[in-house]
């Protein structure tokens, strides 16, 4: 699985089930159609010159997992060929804002550390709520539902910094890394990596090529539509909680278990 399709799972695992979507779309390669990047022959001057693309990725991995808050922008196709999008603004102190949409579809979710508000149409409220199930959708129409932590944690995957960061670094150690050019992405410089999974996927990977070294953007060169953008390093987001007026303790439902 190339770094693009492990960030995207990462992140969508929760908002692709719980929205119906599935997979994180993207192709492999194929023969008709192969992408050859010859060898470099001229000597490495740039940035990193003295890294290895296998180096330079691990430490750009080791700055990601350090970095104290971020804003992760996802997209990527569904099964249909739908477009789906993901955002999440976070930081490692547990604050949170999450967002994913299909097809019109949307799921929003608000971590205030110890606190989950969740936001979803009316099919998601009657599919989790069993036999409260119509009443939650009729009273939750443009409301937030109000859980603790405990029965929040079943959105931590969209939330939690280092619960994503971790499984983007999941498979990390297959297949190949080369350096490529240098490049500018979002008015940023940053030098390419190119992964090259054992099944033929083939990844490009932009890390900033001066300050820290974090990734910038991940995307399949052969699918424009699959994209991972990362931006706001420690720039902590302006989160905070709905206005009491906006929500519903989920204890008024009878404690149901919303899963994902």
């Amino acid at each position: 699985m190339g770094a693009t399709h492990r960030i995207l799972a990462a992140a969508l695992a929760a908002g692709a089930a719980t929205l119906g979507l599935a997979g994180c779309g993207g192709h492999t390669n194929s023969a008709d159609a192969p992408l050859v990047r010859p060898a470099s022959t001229h000597t490495d001057t740039g940035p990193y010159a003295d890294l290895t693309g296998r180096q330079l990725m691990d430490r750009a991995m080791t700055a990601m997992k350090a970095a104290p808050s971020m804003t992760i922008d996802l997209r990527t196709t569904d099964d249909n060929g739908g477009p789906v999008h993901f955002t999440s603004a976070l930081t490692r102190s547990g604050l949170c804002a999450a967002a994913a949409t299909s097809d019109g579809d949307k799921l929003q979710v608000i971590r205030t550390h110890s606190t989950y508000y969740l936001k979803a149409d009316g099919a998601f409220w009657r599919a989790q709520g069993g036999k409260n199930g119509e009443a939650m959708a009729r009273l939750l129409a443009g409301k937030w539902l109000k859980m603790p932590q405990k029965q929040g944690q079943n959105f931590a995957e969209l939330c939690d910094l280092g619960m994503i960061l971790d499984q983007i670094s999941q498979g990390a150690s297959s297949g190949s890394y080369s350096k490529g050019g240098t490049t500018t992405t979002a008015g940023q410089p940053a030098v390419s990596v190119v992964e090259k999974d054992t099944d033929g996927t083939t990844t490009d990977i932009l890390v900033a090529a001066s300050g820290t070294p974090y990734i910038l953007r991940a995307f399949t060169p052969d699918d424009s539509s699959n994209s991972a953008s990362f931006s706001g390093f420690g720039k902590a987001p302006h989160i905070s909680a709905p206005p009491a007026s906006q929500t519903i303790d989920v204890s008024a439902f009878g404690n149901p278990d919303i899963s994902i």
